[in-house]
């Protein structure tokens, strides 16, 4: 891993050098340009308003109204369970509705509305998972049960604030009461690990600057054609791939390892060697374990847990739980990046929920399916680089009449 890091590091000090050399024959000077990057980020007061807005209702309004369900459902439980129904549903679909909207009032550039949208997503999982996970105490309370435990058993209805404060901030998106804990923070450790996310981002804007801009910063001016289509996608394979890999390591390693530093939390395994996997199946257990164990605790094994209720008619629909991970998973990632880019261009669904899904069904575990998963993901990562850049600057440059049909973007005049 260290020696991967470096290799990393090199490649960064070189594009670094190469832009500075670009920029000297150029214009005579070394001017870095970071002007994307700052625009990227903008309006960061806008975004933590929102944040906070978010945050608050997460913590205070779902803990206080769930605390009060536990404690007082076990007296009316048909109407507490209803009410409690309809308004948790509604919270939910609000919390869904309004931070896009924040965004799109604000006008929020990309990155900022990436970071809107990614911890819109991140407390409504965290959301579902204590509320999952705390329910079933509160429904298998009975009333008579203070009686023979001297009052005690209304004290573990519903966890203290702490323990859900605690899990809103911990590198899991798995509810428990108690986790393992470090004795002491390094917080040395913490700023390597920040520096290191900043350094990624850095990294990144060097190579959509150096690579991805000057090859379609005039698409939509020009005449465009299949060969355009290719030149493109196989431009977009190196950095693409580079992207995926820096934005990996940024959130998956660094930025999760800095806070689980600074929470003491002990469980490190964010992520397993996906690299080395010989199957589509494994690479997808493990190249993001946090969001996998919420799909697999939350959705996954309450689907098969329906379908053993349901009898064997309902079993036999053993892909059914998969599929649904998979749509949601697609879903989700699409909502995303239509939302920061501002369009609906599903090239991401079709191949995540599409080929990703049939890739599944490839069972294997020969050491040679590992080059066929490095090439698609290779080649994935190029053409979504790339459509989603097309669309981007044919907006940009496009009047307003616009069409705008896969694998074809036309200016009309």
């Amino acid at each position: 891993m260290e020696s991967i890091y470096n290799i990393f590091a090199a490649i960064l000090v070189l594009l670094f050098f190469n832009k500075v050399l670009d920029e000297i024959v150029t214009t005579g000077s070394p001017n870095l340009d970071l002007s994307t990057i700052a625009w990227a980020f903008g309006k960061l007061d806008r975004v933590i308003v929102t944040w906070v807005c978010m945050f608050t209702s997460t913590s205070v309004l779902i803990y206080l109204a769930f605390n009060h369900w536990a404690h007082h459902r076990h007296t009316m439980p048909v109407l507490y369970d209803v009410v409690a129904g309809v308004l948790y549903v509604i919270y939910l679909c609000l919390f869904m509705y309004l931070p896009p909207q924040s965004l799109l009032y604000y006008d929020l550039p990309t990155a900022s509305s990436f970071i809107v949208l990614c911890e819109q997503v991140r407390m409504f999982m965290e959301t579902w998972a204590f509320v999952r996970s705390n329910s079933g105490r509160a429904r298998s309370y009975k009333k008579n049960d203070d009686a023979s435990s001297n009052g005690q058993n209304t004290s573990i209805l519903c966890p203290d604030f702490s323990h859900y404060l605690y899990f809103l901030f911990a590198p899991t998106l798995v509810y428990r009461d108690e986790y393992p804990r470090n004795e002491s923070c390094d917080w040395q450790k913490v700023l390597n690990d920040l520096g290191q996310v900043v350094g990624c981002l850095f990294y990144i804007h060097f190579l959509f600057v150096r690579f991805c801009v000057p090859v379609f910063q005039r698409f939509g001016r020009e005449s465009f054609n299949g060969t355009t289509l290719l030149v493109g996608m196989f431009s977009c394979m190196f950095p693409g791939s580079l992207v995926l890999l820096c934005s990996f390591f940024a959130i998956l390693h660094a930025w999760l390892n800095a806070f689980a530093e600074m929470m003491r939390f002990a469980d490190r395994m964010f992520y397993k060697d996906w690299w080395n996997s010989t199957s589509y199946a494994r690479f997808y257990r493990t190249w993001n374990c946090v969001v996998h164990d919420w799909l697999y605790e939350y959705v996954y094994r309450d689907i098969v847990n329906w379908q053993r209720r349901q009898g064997e008619g309902c079993i036999r629909l053993r892909y059914l739980p998969m599929l649904v991970v998979f749509f949601i998973s697609s879903v989700v990632h699409e909502y995303i990046l239509a939302f920061a880019f501002r369009f609906f261009y599903p090239v991401l669904l079709v191949m995540f929920g599409g080929f990703g899904v049939a890739f599944m069904f490839v069972n294997t575990k020969a050491r040679k399916f590992n080059i066929f998963l490095w090439v698609t993901l290779i080649l994935g990562t190029g053409i979504l680089m790339c459509l989603y850049s097309m669309e981007w600057y044919s907006r940009i440059n496009c009047p307003p009449t616009y069409v705008s049909v896969p694998l074809r973007e036309t200016c009309v005049s």
